[in-house]
């Protein structure tokens, strides 16, 4: 018999909403891209769920607005609903499903490490040591991502994030990849360390806080295969990630070497002015 709470799942797990950003144009970009970079894929489109980590920076709260429905938005068909958990919802425009929201959040460590915690509790504050953040949220069973960032795992750093990897026993512990790693560079040394360990390597676009970048969102995510209840979306993920069976495949498209070394001025740019 044909299981149908078994889904093909698109999830870009890296997207942040600035306050610049046009949320019209933020929507519009993530079912675009999403379509664009899924429904040619072999394994189909159709009959698909798609979702977004909304891992939101500082005291931003977009994913409050978006859903008590008070987010200014000219598209007047777009609101959203709830679901049977909290921390997530969906996003619906004339009748028909968007993609789901979880509820997120970026959070920077002592050591300069970036952390997404994915889940429905409050933010952790910046500036406590990493091994702090995690046990809070391994605490907490939400989803712990080890984002990766331009120069951010060298060094110390680096060793700081391997020593997590091999003596954090937590299933839901994740590492991030994003579209600013050039499409050229090899895969990490982590990324393989992580992979002979079991630790998931999931991905997300990662837009910036520059013009443009909203375009970004939804561009660089993954899928997941597994059994899908619409009531509990976010537990649905967690399920599937603490099973054997993950089989996670990267969808979208990372930089080109000279649309990441045109992002990398213009954020040294905007941090100097």
């Amino acid at each position: 018999m044909r299981n149908n709470n078994r889904k093909n799942i698109f999830i870009d797990g890296h997207v942040h909403l600035y306050d610049n950003f046009d949320p019209d144009s933020f929507i519009e970009a993530i079912d675009r891209n999403f379509r664009k970079f899924a429904e040619h894929d072999e394994n189909g489109f159709s009959d698909s769920i798609r979702m977004i980590f909304l891992t939101e920076a500082k005291e931003n709260d977009f994913f409050t607005r978006i859903a008590d429905n008070s987010l200014t938005l000219k598209n007047i068909d777009v609101h959203s609903e709830k679901t049977g958990e909290e921390g997530s919802i969906l996003l619906m425009q004339n009748g028909s499903e968007l993609f789901y929201i979880i509820r997120g959040r970026q959070i920077i460590t002592k050591e300069n490490i970036e952390i997404l915690s994915v889940g429905p509790g409050p933010k952790i504050r910046d500036g406590l040591p990493a091994a702090e953040v995690l046990d809070q949220l391994r605490e907490r069973e939400e989803l712990a991502i080890l984002a990766w960032g331009v120069g951010k795992w060298l060094f110390g750093r680096g060793k700081l994030v391997k020593k997590i990897i091999n003596t954090l026993d937590y299933p839901l512990l994740l590492i991030g990849d994003n579209s600013a790693r050039p499409s050229i560079w090899l895969k990490p040394l982590i990324y393989r360390e992580s992979e002979k360990l079991g630790i998931p390597i999931i991905n997300g676009s990662d837009p910036l806080p520059l013009g443009g970048e909203a375009e970004k969102a939804g561009s660089y995510f993954f899928m997941l295969k597994g059994n899908f209840d619409p009531k509990k979306p976010l537990e649905s993920i967690k399920k599937i990630l603490r099973s054997d069976n993950k089989n996670i495949k990267f969808l979208g498209k990372r930089d080109s070497i000279f649309s990441f070394l045109k992002r990398q001025i213009k954020i040294q740019l905007k941090k100097h002015s």
